[in-house]
């Protein structure tokens, strides 16, 4: 039988479509059952030319849906400068290991100075019969 990509990934919303700027809201995800989660942060073009990412942009974990979230470690993405956001659409992905002790997850953001379309979907895989074979984080900016 054939193998299906959602044989073995589960998409999820992580942050809701929007154009704005400020902060941007993070939906809690359960991740309970999976070992790895890939937060993929898209950025298109804005209402402006000077919209920027501030540092601190991340992937979050808590041990319960409404509990107090704490970043992952070396999940964060790099500040982006004024100009470069709003030039043209970013891809961003974070790639984490899941804590079994911490499956929720969240991702955060926040876009600086003018609007811009956002949004972030994460992906769990990696099903505990199949766990992660590094616990290193991996950040991808395309």
């Amino acid at each position: 039988m054939p193998r299906r990509l959602n044989d073995s990934i589960v998409a999820r919303q992580a942050i809701a479509p929007t154009v704005t700027s400020g902060a941007l809201t993070g939906i809690a995800v359960n991740g309970t059952g999976y070992s790895r989660a890939r937060f993929v942060f898209q950025f298109g073009s804005g209402s402006g030319t000077t919209a920027a990412l501030a540092a601190g942009s991340a992937a979050w974990q808590c041990a319960t849906s409404g509990g107090t979230y704490t970043p992952i470690t070396g999940a964060d993405l790099a500040a982006v400068s004024s100009g470069v956001m709003s030039g043209a659409n970013n891809v961003m992905i974070v790639d984490v290991p899941i804590s079994p002790s911490y499956p929720w997850l969240k991702a955060s953001a926040t876009v600086n100075s003018s609007t811009i379309n956002n949004s972030c979907v994460v992906e769990l895989y990696n099903g505990v019969n199949r766990p992660a074979s590094s616990a290193e984080q991996q950040v991808v900016v395309v």
